[in-house]
């Protein structure tokens, strides 16, 4: 796509200067935020489905834009306006848990637009990468806390609502597109319990209210052990032995 090449090597030509001016130039860190918005969220007219191979195409688009974000951004996050941060990881945010839940709760949208499951992982990954680039002597920030939060409460949010529906569908197996999400989940849930604790081994400070949530999420994870899916819970299993050392005396 000539439109995305054409974004990333002006990015790669300016990003450094304007990295190195902080604020002094809000409207361009905010014009960038819009437009990272608008390319990875396009919306799909209504009445068009989306084959599976023009789907996957825009998917690596997508992803390509997500890496450059990895790449060019996040290693000099403390350099650009908090403003901006603050609307990157929304839609970081945006394109990880919150896109699992918002296209299989639109039967419309799922019907005619493939899920881009590549594209949620590479914006989680991010949202990871940004909570941790810190230097050893630095606590989280309050940015890069939020991005944690807004995370652990949603895998908080589908894990119950989960759990919910298993019960009420008795022993009929829920849709598969509901196994997939709450499997994704946990296995977002793994990489950043993992993710912490690498964090902490490196002498990095984790806030407590982070492990805290975290804990709290226990709970939930054990109502998950009676599910009829082999896969969710493989990658319960997977989770659950993450939390040994963190609930031990």
């Amino acid at each position: 796509m000539y439109s995305l090449d054409a974004l990333l090597a002006i990015l790669k030509s300016i990003l450094p200067q304007v990295l190195s001016q902080g604020d002094a130039n809000s409207q361009f860190w905010n014009e960038l935020a819009s437009i990272f918005e608008d390319f990875l969220f396009n919306d799909i007219p209504e009445g068009v489905e989306l084959p599976m191979e023009k789907s996957s195409e825009y998917e690596t688009h997508d992803i390509k834009l997500v890496e450059m974000i990895k790449r060019d951004i996040l290693p000099t996050s403390t350099r650009a306006p908090k403003d901006f941060l603050e609307k990157l990881t929304a839609v970081l945010n945006r394109g990880s848990i919150h896109s699992i839940a918002d296209h299989y709760e639109d039967s419309a949208v799922s019907a005619r637009v493939p899920f881009r499951e590549r594209f949620a992982r590479s914006c989680f990954e991010a949202l990871l990468q940004f909570s941790f680039l810190h230097s050893q002597d630095s606590n989280i920030d309050p940015t890069s806390q939020l991005a944690l939060n807004a995370l652990l409460e949603r895998c908080k949010e589908v894990l119950a609502k989960f759990v919910h529906e298993e019960r009420l569908s008795g022993q009929c197996p829920l849709p598969r597109s509901r196994m997939n999400e709450v499997s994704l989940v946990l296995k977002s849930v793994s990489v950043l319990i993992s993710s912490l604790k690498e964090a902490q081994k490196s002498s990095a400070k984790v806030d407590k209210s982070i492990w805290k949530q975290v804990v709290l999420l226990y709970p939930a994870l054990v109502q998950c052990v009676t599910c009829l899916s082999m896969e969710v819970r493989f990658a319960l299993k997977e989770v659950l032995s993450q939390f040994s050392e963190l609930i031990k005396p």
